[in-house]
């Protein structure tokens, strides 16, 4: 082998050990710059999925919120109502109340003794039911109400279907006026 032709070998090797750290090199960055874009990519979508739970949360407090809000515009509604049924009911029950001890007086004076008691106690009983629904408020009615359906749940179910029946009727009549 010749002087130029080892020289020329020596400068081949040189040059692919150069070719090879410079490959290495090469690597070594791409691996770096990988594993930035990499962190990059980590850190955004942990501060996306940071700011999806954050949404998610705070949509299901407003909806929290929305729904207690219903619920209590439900509740005052029905109360009210209740209310102004009950105030409705207690001028009818003291009405008819008075009507009866007229009936009773009526009956007395004619001479029907057992029959004007009879009238009198029916009189009471108005005269009582006017005056507690005039004086119970929404809450009251519906704790006795429950308390009367815990305690006689046969009466209660019987009520519930006797209402369901007349209820029935009404829609029925109703919708055949149309």
């Amino acid at each position: 082998m010749t002087t130029s032709e080892t020289a020329h070998a020596s400068n081949g090797s040189t040059l692919a050990a150069e070719a090879e750290r410079a490959t290495i090199d090469l690597a070594d960055e791409a691996r770096e710059a990988a594993t930035d874009v990499a962190t990059e990519i980590k850190a955004t979508a942990g501060s996306i999925v940071d700011e999806a739970r954050a949404a998610a949360s705070g949509l299901v407090d407003e909806a929290r919120m929305t729904t207690a809000d219903i619920v209590q515009r439900v509740r005052d509604t029905f109360s009210d109502q209740l209310q102004t049924r009950s105030k409705e009911l207690a001028d009818r029950a003291a009405s008819n109340g008075v009507d009866l001890h007229e009936v009773a007086d009526h009956l007395r004076s004619q001479g029907h003794e057992v029959m004007a008691t009879v009238m009198e106690t029916e009189a009471s009983m108005f005269t009582r039911i006017g005056d507690y629904l005039g004086s119970a408020d929404a809450r009251t009615l519906f704790d006795d109400l429950s308390e009367a359906a815990r305690k006689q749940p046969l009466v209660a179910a019987a009520t519930g279907f006797t209402l369901g029946l007349a209820g029935a009727r009404f829609l029925k009549a109703s919708s055949e006026r149309r």
